[in-house]
């Protein structure tokens, strides 16, 4: 085979190049830069392109605290991971705004696993998708923990339920101090009902208008209401409600 006609075909004339298909090769790299930027961490930091700075490496910059990394190709996120575990302006979002916010759209993995996030995630989960405390305490399940990381603690189903009565202890206390903090009245409202057992229920729910102008609705309370159901007996059960 002649080498000669063969390395000729990878041969690329530069007059032959025309300015179109130089923007091209520059649009090309660009967007291969950008889908090299797979790693979660870069939500945190931003590029900035090495024409910038005079050895011409691009950087990562924090988001928070503005402090500079050089970026290279091939040269990792580790750096960028130590950085985000010890920068003191990044605020670790609360467990439970992580479960019931997703309207952000950003993903709640973090870099390093911290055990007691991956408590209240669990007390989360168990809440709303109303899963028995026996299912911290499944085989199966202790497997899928220890295959994803092997800090996994294993917790009983004791210590589930002191977690989620602390929890509720604490959506409690927030939730009174945004009543007492309200500007606005705050106006009631119940919602009772019985159920094919014959047995009653009511809600209360708490409708307001808080210090940045926003409506709130909270459920104050869900409990079991005996009869009778007359007016005395709600307004008697709706103003123990109040005073827990």
């Amino acid at each position: 085979m002649d080498t000669s006609q063969s390395n000729s075909a990878y041969t690329i004339n530069d007059s032959s190049v025309g300015d179109d298909d130089v923007n091209d090769i520059i649009e090309l790299e660009e967007e291969i830069e950008k889908r090299k930027l797979t790693s979660q961490v870069w939500s945190l930091f931003r590029k900035v392109p090495g024409d910038k700075y005079p050895d011409n490496k691009p950087r990562a910059v924090c988001k928070k605290c503005s402090i500079e990394y050089v970026a290279v190709r091939n040269s990792g996120t580790g750096n960028l991971r130590r950085h985000y575990e010890t920068c003191a302006k990044f605020k670790k979002r609360d467990p439970v705004q992580m479960m019931l916010d997703r309207s952000d759209g950003q993903s709640t993995c973090v870099p390093k696993f911290e055990a007691h996030v991956f408590c209240e995630l669990l007390s989360c989960a168990i809440i709303m998708d109303d899963f028995p405390f026996q299912f911290v305490e499944y085989e199966g399940i202790r497997r899928i923990w220890n295959y994803l990381c092997d800090e996994v603690p294993n917790i009983c189903r004791n210590t589930t339920k002191a977690d989620v009565l602390k929890m509720h202890n604490r959506e409690k206390t927030k939730i009174r101090s945004m009543l007492e903090e309200a500007p606005s009245r705050i106006c009631l409202t119940t919602d009772l009902w019985t159920s094919i057992t014959t047995d009653g229920y009511l809600c209360l729910t708490a409708h307001f208008i808080d210090k940045g102008w926003n409506l709130q609705k909270k459920v104050l309370n869900f409990c079991e209401m005996l009869t009778p159901h007359t007016g005395v007996a709600l307004a008697e059960k709706i103003l123990s409600l109040l005073c827990e």
